[in-house]
């Protein structure tokens, strides 16, 4: 028995190769998170904070 892919199928499964070698390439650099409770304040700049993380009204 003879068997044949038509042009479709070819398609499908390049696709569907792509789309698993783009999946695992996005997983390869894992970094763990860091987890912190949320009533406690993250080390570092804020939103509303200079470099070294006080409120600043003005900068002369």
């Amino acid at each position: 028995m003879h068997v044949t892919m038509s042009k479709l199928g070819i398609r499908l499964w390049l696709f569907a190769s792509l789309g698993a070698f783009l999946l695992a390439t996005a997983c390869a650099e894992v970094k763990p998170f860091e987890y912190t409770e949320i009533h406690e304040i993250q080390p570092g700049p804020g939103l509303l904070s200079g470099e070294d993380g006080e409120f600043v009204l003005y900068r002369d």
